[in-house]
C-alpha cells in the first residue's frame, strides 16, 4: 500500500543509502531475530530553543554564552503535529510544542524533550545541553555605617546575597566638591568592613560601597554615607637617640634623634632637662625647636651630670609620654686618654672597577672626638688623605667609587678635643674587573607548549643568576597582565602568574659590583581553569547536609557531565570510584566531554568520587556522600497494662489509664523521616480525627495516647521517610473503662423485709456479674466478705453459718482491672423455729370462752400457724393462717394438733392440744 510497515533497527550506524537497499520481508514478524530487532517504525523528533535570534541545538556553532540568568528562552519541538512534554534539567517541566522557560541560578542543564507520535504512541527523548551564564547583580543593602576616627575612616555593611558565593566590595570616596571614579575603586575587599587610614582631619569624606560577583555583575546602589575624621593621637616618636659634649664650647651639648611620625603637622620637640634621674618636669620645657637636633649652651658640665629626655608634640597639642632618658657626665677639665678605633671594614670586599667601596669604623672617646682622617694607597703607589664623615654615634664612613684594578691599603687616623690622638692596623680590599650576571629561567610544572608558553597559576618560576666575580646581589622581576605592569619586584624564591589568559614577564640581575643585566622579556598564557564536573541526582533523592551529600535508592538514577572549560587545556581524564575502590574511567567523547549514568546496588552509605584533568593538569574532583536507603521506616503501636489481647497485634480491649505508645524509627541509612503521623476513628459512630502529625526528632517520633470515650475505636499509624519509603500499622480497640455491675441473688429459703435478708444456714448466695454490655472485655473476679473478716474469691455460691445479723460486703473487677464499688447487703440468718402460744379466755363460770395461737418467732416476722381437726373417720384436716389464731367456743375443743412454721420455713415441732393442761 505504499506505507512502510516495520524497520529493521541494526547494532551499528546505517546510512540512509543502506537502508534504501534493506529488502524488507513480507513475513518479518515483531521478536528478536538474531542481532536484529523488528519492531513499529519508531517516532523520530527533535527541538530548537531561542533566546534574542533563533538558535538550533542541532548546529554546532550555538552561542551558549549568549544565555543568561536574564533571558527567557523559547523552545519549540518538531514535527508540529507530536504531543511534546519537556524536562528542563533545574526541576521545572512543561507540556506543549512551543514552551518558555527561565534559569534562575547559572550553570548547566540538560533539557530533556519526550515527544510523543500520536499515530502510534511512540516517545522519543531528545536531549541537548546547554550553559546559563549569570549576569544578575548582587542583591546588596549597600554601606551601612561610617564612623570617623583618627585620621581614619570605618565603614561596614551586611554581606551582599548572590547566587556566585564569591563576593567583592568595591569601595569608593571623594572629598567635598569631588566626583567619584567609578573606574578606580579606592579598595577592593571581600570582608563586609574596613578601615580607611591617612586622611585629613577636619575634612569631610564621601563613600560608596558596591558589591560584584564572581562574573563581573556590579549592583549600582547609590547609598552615600559621609564622615569627618579628628585626630587624638600624639606623634610616633622613639625618643632621644644621643646627647654630646662640644668640646669647643664649654658648657654645651648636642642632642639629636629620628623624625617623629604624625599626620599633623608640624611636628615640635620638647626637650626636658633634670639634674637627677626622672626628675623632669613635663609641664615645662627647657627648650623647643622644630629640628631633629638642638644645642644647649648654658649647662655646668664640669660640676654637673645632667639628665634629657625629648618628646614630639604635633599642631594639634598631643604629645607622645616616652619615657627614654639620656644622660650626660661631669667633664673634668684634664684629658689624657687616647680615642679608641674599632670595627673598621670595607664593604664589598672584593668589589668590582667602577664601583663603590664603603669604609668604616667606630671611634670611642672618653671627651669628644676631633677629627678622623682615612689614609689609602691605591695599586700605583698613590697616597690619599681624607677626612671622614660622621654617620652618627660614633660612626664614621668614607664612600666612594674605585676605578684602578687592583689592591688598596688604607688605616685610620684620630684626635680629640683635647690633642690625644690614634692611629689604627693596615688593611686592605681589593677591586676587579667584573661582567654583568646572567640569569637562567626555569619552568616547573605543569606547563605545555614547545616554549613552555602554556602554564597553570600555580607553575612555578624560577630565576637563578650567576656571577663570574663579585657574586649577584639582587635579581628583579615584574609581570604585564591586563594592560598594566607590577612594579620591580626583588626575586626572593619561586613565584607564579596569576589571573587567566596573556602575561608577559620581564626580569633582570644585578651583582655585588653593580653591574645590570640586560632585561629578558617572554610571553606566558595562564589556563587555570579545571574541568567541570556537573550531576545530576534523579528522582528519588533527598538532599540533607549540603549539595553534596544526598538520600537515594537503588532505583535513582546518578548522571555524571564532565566538561573541559579552559582554553588551552585537553580533558585526558574523566573517572569515578565508589567507596575508595577501583577508579572507574569515563570514556571520552569527541567533543571533549565525558558522561555516564549510575545506581547503587546495596544499602547504607556510599561516597561517589568524581575526577577529571586536563593537559595542564588543572584538575577538579566532587566527592558526594550518598545514603542508600530501600528500607520503610519501622513503626510500632505498643499497648501498657491494663489490657487484654483479643487477637495478637490485632484486637485489644484497654480502658482510659491504658497508655497507648505510638512510636517511629527510621531504620534506612537516611535518618530523614517526613511524616509520621497517626489518626484514630470512632468504629461505632464513624467520625474520625484525620491525620494528625506527630513531633519528629531527628530519625524517630513517639506519642503517648490514652483514649478518653468508650466502645470501639481504630488506631492507624503511618510513616514515611523523604524517599518515600513508608509503613502503616492499623489496630482495633475496645476501650472499657466501667466496671461490672453484680447482682446478689438469694437460693431458698429467703426472705425480704425492709431491704433486710433473712436466710438460714442452709441458703446458698449467688452473686451475677456483668460487664458493659457493649463494649465490656468480661468479668474477671468477684469478691466477698461477711462482716470484719478477709475477703474471699467468689467460688460459685456463698453460705452463712453463723446465726444472726450480718453485712455482707462484695465486688466484681472486669479483665481491665476496672473495680466495682464495694456493695454491702444486711443478712440475718435464722435457724431457729418459732413458739406457738396458746391463750386461753375463760368467762365467769369456768368455761372456755376463747383459745388464741399465736406463732412468735424472734426475728421474723410473717410466720404461719397450722392447726389439725379430724374428719368423721378420724383423719387429720391441717389448717393455716399467718401470725394468730383464735377459736371460739367449742370450736377450740376440734383441735387436735399445731405448731408454727416462720418464713425461713423454720418448723415448730408438731404439739398436741390439750386445753385443759395450760401451755405456754
Amino acid at each position: 500500500n505504499g506505507c512502510l510497515d516495520e524497520i529493521r533497527l541494526f547494532k551499528h550506524i546505517i546510512t540512509r543509502d543502506i537502508i534504501d537497499t534493506i529488502w524488507f520481508s513480507p513475513y518479518a514478524k515483531l521478536g528478536s531475530i538474531h542481532d536484529i530487532l523488528v519492531q513499529h517504525m519508531p517516532s523520530f523528533a527533535s527541538f530548537n530553543f531561542s533566546v534574542k535570534k533563533p538558535l538550533t541545538l542541532d548546529k554546532d556553532d550555538v552561542d551558549y554564552d549568549s544565555i543568561t540568568t536574564e533571558d527567557t528562552i523559547e523552545f519549540t519541538g518538531y514535527p508540529s503535529d507530536f504531543i511534546f512534554e519537556w524536562d528542563f534539567g533545574d526541576g521545572n517541566t512543561a507540556i506543549g510544542r512551543k514552551v518558555s522557560h527561565q534559569y534562575l541560578s547559572p550553570g548547566f542543564y540538560t533539557i530533556i524533550c519526550y515527544a510523543t507520535d500520536p499515530k502510534t504512541n511512540t516517545t522519543t527523548p531528545t536531549t541537548k545541553t546547554l550553559y546559563v551564564k549569570d549576569t544578575t547583580t548582587p542583591d546588596f543593602n549597600g554601606l551601612e555605617s561610617a564612623i570617623p576616627d583618627n585620621h581614619s575612616v570605618h565603614l561596614k555593611w551586611s554581606p551582599a546575597i548572590d547566587t556566585n558565593p564569591l563576593i567583592q566590595y568595591y569601595i569608593y570616596m571623594r572629598k567635598e566638591n569631588e566626583s567619584y571614579n567609578y573606574s578606580q575603586p579606592y579598595l577592593i575587599t571581600q570582608n563586609t568592613k574596613c578601615t580607611i587610614t591617612n586622611l585629613d582631619i577636619d575634612t569631610t569624606y564621601y563613600f560608596i560601597v558596591r558589591a560584584r560577583d564572581s562574573n563581573g555583575n556590579m549592583d549600582n546602589n547609590a547609598i552615600e554615607l559621609s564622615a569627618t575624621p579628628f585626630d587624638y593621637a600624639p606623634p610616633e616618636f622613639k625618643g632621644l637617640r644621643s646627647v654630646a659634649p662640644i668640646s669647643n664650647i664649654p658648657g654645651a651639648v648636642f642632642l639629636e634623634w629620628n623624625p617623629a611620625a604624625d599626620p599633623s603637622t608640624p611636628i615640635i620637640y620638647n626637650i626636658y632637662v633634670s639634674t637627677i634621674p626622672k626628675g623632669e618636669d613635663f609641664n615645662n620645657p627647657y627648650i623647643s625647636t622644630d629640628q631633629t637636633w638642638v644645642i644647649i649652651d648654658d649647662l655646668d658640665l664640669e660640676n654637673q651630670s645632667y639628665y634629657f629626655v625629648v618628646r614630639a608634640e604635633d599642631n594639634l597639642g598631643n604629645e607622645d609620654d616616652n619615657t627614654i632618658e639620656l644622660r650626660i657626665g661631669i667633664i673634668p677639665s684634664e684629658d689624657r686618654t687616647p680615642p679608641i678605633i674599632k670595627n673598621v671594614t670595607a664593604q664589598p670586599n672584593p668589589q668590582i672597577n667602577e664601583r663603590r667601596v664603603n669604609i668604616t669604623c667606630d671611634i670611642i672617646d672618653n671627651i669628644a672626638v676631633n677629627q678622623v682622617k682615612l689614609n689609602i694607597t691605591n695599586p700605583d703607589g698613590i697616597t690619599m688623605n681624607i677626612t671622614m664623615l660622621n654617620g652618627g654615634n660614633s660612626h664614621y664612613y668614607y664612600n666612594t667609587i674605585y676605578n684602578t684594578v687592583g689592591v688598596y691599603q688604607y688605616y685610620i687616623w684620630v684626635n680629640d678635643v683635647n690633642g690625644n690622638s690614634n692611629i689604627s692596623s693596615v688593611y686592605y680590599f681589593e677591586v676587579l674587573e667584573g661582567y654583568p650576571p646572567i640569569t637562567i629561567k626555569t619552568i616547573g610544572q605543569p606547563k605545555y607548549g614547545s616554549d613552555d608558553e602554556w602554564v597553570t597559576s600555580y607553575t612555578e618560576f624560577n630565576l637563578t643568576a650567576m656571577d663570574n666575580l663579585s657574586g649577584v646581589n639582587k635579581t628583579f622581576y615584574r609581570i604585564w597582565y591586563n594592560h598594566s605592569w607590577t612594579p620591580w619586584i626583588e626575586y626572593n624564591g619561586n613565584f607564579t602568574l596569576t589571573g587567566e589568559d596573556k602575561h608577559y614577564l620581564e626580569y633582570y640581575s644585578v651583582d655585588n659590583a653593580g653591574n645590570i643585566e640586560e632585561v629578558h622579556n617572554h610571553t606566558h598564557f595562564v589556563d587555570d581553569t579545571p574541568p567541570l564536573i556537573n550531576k545530576i541526582i534523579n528522582d528519588p533523592n533527598c538532599e540533607i547536609i549540603s549539595e553534596d551529600e544526598y538520600c537515594v535508592t537503588t532505583d535513582t538514577p546518578i548522571d555524571i557531565l564532565i566538561e573541559e572549560q579552559g582554553c588551552c587545556g585537553i580533558l585526558v581524564n574523566a573517572s569515578y570510584r565508589i567507596n575508595d575502590g577501583t577508579w572507574i574511567p569515563i570514556q571520552i567523547n569527541e567533543d571533549g566531554s565525558a558522561s555516564t549514568s549510575i545506581t547503587f546496588d546495596e544499602e547504607c552509605s556510599h561516597t561517589l568520587e568524581i575526577y577529571a584533568e586536563d593537559c595542564l593538569g588543572n584538575s577538579n574532583s566532587k566527592t558526594m556522600l550518598f545514603h542508600v536507603d530501600d528500607s520503610e521506616p519501622l513503626i510500632d503501636i505498643d499497648i501498657g497494662l491494663p489490657q487484654c489481647e483479643v487477637i495478637p497485634d490485632e484486637e485489644y480491649c484497654v480502658n482510659f489509664s491504658t497508655p497507648i505508645d505510638l512510636s517511629v524509627e527510621e531504620q534506612g541509612c537516611c535518618d530523614i523521616l517526613v511524616n509520621a503521623s497517626y489518626r484514630i476513628t470512632n468504629d461505632d459512630t464513624g467520625v474520625s480525627t484525620g491525620w494528625i502529625p506527630m513531633d519528629i526528632q531527628g530519625d524517630k517520633a513517639f506519642l503517648e495516647y490514652y483514649f478518653d470515650e468508650e466502645c470501639n475505636h481504630t488506631i492507624e499509624l503511618y510513616a514515611e521517610d523523604c524517599l518515600g519509603n513508608s509503613n502503616n500499622k492499623i489496630i482495633l480497640f475496645y476501650i472499657d473503662d466501667s466496671p461490672p455491675i453484680t447482682l446478689l441473688e438469694e437460693g431458698e429459703p429467703f426472705y425480704i423485709n425492709d431491704s433486710i435478708i433473712w436466710v438460714t444456714s442452709d441458703t446458698f448466695l449467688y452473686f451475677n456479674a456483668s460487664d458493659y454490655p457493649v463494649c465490656g472485655c468480661g468479668v474477671n473476679s468477684s469478691w466477698y466478705k461477711v462482716d470484719n473478716g478477709s475477703w474471699n474469691l467468689y467460688q460459685g455460691r456463698i453460705v452463712i453459718l453463723e446465726e444472726g445479723k450480718h453485712i455482707l460486703y462484695y465486688y466484681s473487677m472486669d479483665n481491665l482491672g476496672n473495680k466495682e464499688i464495694i456493695r454491702n447487703q444486711t443478712m440475718y440468718v435464722d435457724n431457729t423455729p418459732p413458739i406457738t402460744l396458746v391463750n386461753i379466755t375463760y368467762d365467769r363460770y369456768g368455761n372456755i370462752r376463747y383459745v388464741t395461737l399465736t406463732a412468735d418467732d424472734g426475728s421474723v416476722d410473717h410466720c404461719m400457724v397450722y392447726w389439725a381437726t379430724r374428719d368423721p373417720f378420724g383423719h387429720l384436716i391441717w389448717y393455716s393462717q399467718p401470725d394468730s389464731v383464735t377459736f371460739k367456743g367449742d370450736a377450740a375443743k376440734e383441735v387436735v394438733e399445731f405448731y408454727s412454721v416462720d418464713a425461713l420455713g423454720n418448723q415448730e415441732s408438731v404439739r398436741r392440744a390439750d386445753w385443759a393442761t395450760p401451755i405456754h
